[in-house]
């Protein structure tokens, strides 16, 4: 009875960890496309698409990006590029509901 609780909570955590259809990697190939973005593109084209859903990303990386940036821009250039992504890593990397609200802002 128990192994089968364990394979039962095994499946549905590997169910909710596979249910965020918008990868790291994706979202910011997506965003950035073959350029980089520094803090004023980014509120720009964040700004055009929802006033609704901005503030959501603002209150979790705070004002100008500011988590976003030291997080994910490697080189401390003020631009965020792929290869700036990729070589930050897991500390740059986001929640489910964060790159699904991203995705519709940026892409």
């Amino acid at each position: 009875m128990r192994f089968l609780l364990f394979l039962f909570v095994f499946l549905c955590s590997l169910t909710v960890i596979n249910a965020c259809e918008t990868s790291h990697l994706d979202l910011w190939t997506c965003a950035l496309k073959t350029k980089c973005m520094n803090k004023i593109q980014l509120h720009s084209k964040t700004k055009r698409k929802s006033k609704l859903k901005r503030p959501f990303i603002l209150a979790i990386e705070g004002p100008r990006y500011k988590k976003l940036f030291e997080d994910c821009d490697e080189n401390k250039d003020g631009c965020i590029s792929i290869a700036d992504i990729q070589k930050a890593g897991s500390k740059c990397e986001r929640s489910c509901i964060w790159r699904e609200t991203m995705k519709e802002l940026l892409c």
